[in-house]
């Protein structure tokens, strides 16, 4: 008894795990939270989700209905928390960190950068939804940038702007993965560079270039509370990177 109340104890002090989780098929996160036995690691109890709503999720993905449906739906971890220890950063984290940044005016800056250029986000936002969908996520603050640089374009620079920029990435990331002996990956990518498969996300519009209906809400796949982020099933995305 003495112990289970001992372990009891030391979990609720010491056992506390806690992040935060992106779905790049939804743009939707949430936070987790659950219970390990200190020392051992075990889990104890189920894992809690909250959502964690954010106004440019909101914008892409229900007002302005940016991406077409899909029916798959995958929780990549962005933060992870454990009693005593710094903070862990997930693959989602550069995603994240740049949705949250806040100009000098407190304004959320790719929100208002949307809201500003609702045309070109029609254009970025399938292709960071893409990156993110094959785990691609260090390509995102660059692909930002990029599109910052070029907000003065026409729809159709913007367009050859970020697809040229992604082609020579990606031919660039291939490289670096087939010299680390991930030659499936480096294949896939490959393919990805010459196919443009992050065209098929974008939201078919009609003459007035008003999106189409919206998409079908994804069914979300089973958790996994080993470390705070969930797997589902995918629409064969690419094998992820090598830490």
């Amino acid at each position: 008894m003495f112990l289970l109340v001992a372990l009891a104890l030391g979990s609720c002090m010491f056992g506390g795990v806690s992040g935060t989780e992106f779905n790049p098929y939804t743009f939707q996160s949430r936070h987790f939270s659950y219970f390990e036995a200190p020392l051992i690691g075990v889990q104890l109890g189920p894992t809690r989700h909250t959502p964690d709503p954010g106004d440019l999720q909101q914008w892409i993905m229900q007002d302005q209905k940016l991406l077409a449906p899909s029916a798959t739906s995958r929780w990549d971890l962005s933060e992870g928390n454990r009693n005593g220890l710094p903070t862990s950063y997930g693959p989602a984290y550069p995603l994240r960190q740049a949705m949250q940044f806040r100009g000098d005016n407190g304004d959320l800056t790719w929100l208002s950068w949307s809201e500003s250029h609702p045309k070109l986000a029609r254009v970025l936002w399938p292709r960071i939804a893409w990156l993110g969908q094959q785990e691609l996520y260090l390509l995102v603050p660059d692909l930002l940038a990029l599109a910052q640089s070029a907000s003065r374009q026409s729809v159709g620079e913007f367009t050859a702007t970020c697809d040229t920029w992604l082609e020579e990435h990606l031919l660039e990331a291939a490289t670096w993965l087939e010299a680390d002996d991930q030659d499936e990956r480096s294949a896939a990518v490959r393919v990805a560079a010459i196919a443009r498969p992050w065209s098929q996300l974008e939201r078919p519009t009609d003459a007035t270039g008003t999106p189409g209906p919206p998409p079908a809400e994804p069914s979300d796949a089973p958790s996994g509370a080993s470390d705070g982020a969930s797997d589902g099933a995918s629409d064969a995305p690419l094998p992820p990177l090598e830490e």
